[in-house]
């Protein structure tokens, strides 16, 4: 957020800089500490919580001895149950042994491992499901095939179970790309980094350094003399002037440096 002084106006830098440590406070602030739904949405699917729930391979592609399947929205308990015999969700967060057939037809899929996760205590804060079935491509392509025939599910678009996690509050935005550096670190140094960011340690440092410019505020600049209160003043007002404008041509000389 701008604040741009008219021809005629008078600058006043106390004002001005309230105007500019509140804008960047709120700013910071909401997006460290209060995540907010994400509104983009390049396929023209329903925004997160909007009642739309769904299904991806979450372990990756190829064969393997495991693959994980999960499905995120209110239809996640009903796609469990639609899928799985005995039919009754499986007591919360607690691995249990389950067949697999097909909604439709009643064919078996797998024996596979199902956990529940009610929201919203899950990964993304609304109810979740897992299946962990056989990595065989047969089995894989079965089961996905099994869970878009239940009404109310679709396929996952690429991040979207974390853009739900982020929208819902169980990740920060820092976090977030914690959890993405994770996910593609290749050496120790990356993995140690990645885990820490995750952890939140990037998040908390930088709502210290909220804390901290905000609170070099007007009531400090008071306590100065008036020769140190103008300098105070317009030091600040050069680091929003190069903030605002950092990318222009127009600054004066040696702004940077004062």
């Amino acid at each position: 957020q701008n604040v741009h002084l008219g021809a005629h106006a008078t600058f006043e830098p106390s004002i001005h800089l309230s105007l500019w440590r509140q804008s960047f406070s709120d700013a910071l602030t909401l997006l460290l500490s209060s995540p907010r739904p994400c509104t983009r949405q390049g396929s023209g699917y329903p925004a997160p919580g909007s009642g739309a729930t769904i299904f991806a391979l979450s372990s990756g592609q190829g064969r393997c001895g495991i693959a994980v399947i999960r499905t995120s929205g209110p239809a996640s308990g009903h796609a469990l149950r639609s899928l799985t015999v005995p039919r009754d969700l499986p007591p919360a967060r607690k691995a249990c042994l389950r067949l697999l057939s097909d909604p439709r037809s009643g064919e078996p899929l797998d024996r596979a491992l199902v956990l529940w996760f009610p929201g919203p205590q899950s990964f993304t804060g609304e109810d979740c499901a897992e299946f962990h079935v056989h990595g065989g491509p047969a089995v894989v392509s079965g089961v996905l095939q099994a869970l878009g025939s239940v009404p109310g599910l679709r396929p996952a678009e690429a991040g979207e179970f974390t853009r739900r996690a982020f929208a819902h509050g169980k990740l920060s935005l820092t976090e977030v790309e914690g959890l993405a550096d994770l996910i593609h670190a290749e050496t120790e140094a990356q993995r140690r980094q990645a885990l820490r960011q995750l952890d939140g340690e990037l998040g908390d440092l930088c709502r210290g350094w909220a804390e901290t410019l905000t609170k070099a505020s007007t009531p400090f600049a008071h306590t100065l003399p008036q020769r140190h209160y103008l300098t105070f003043s317009c030091a600040l007002a050069h680091v929003e002037a190069y903030i605002d404008f950092s990318e222009d041509d127009n600054l004066e000389e040696g702004v940077l440096d004062q």
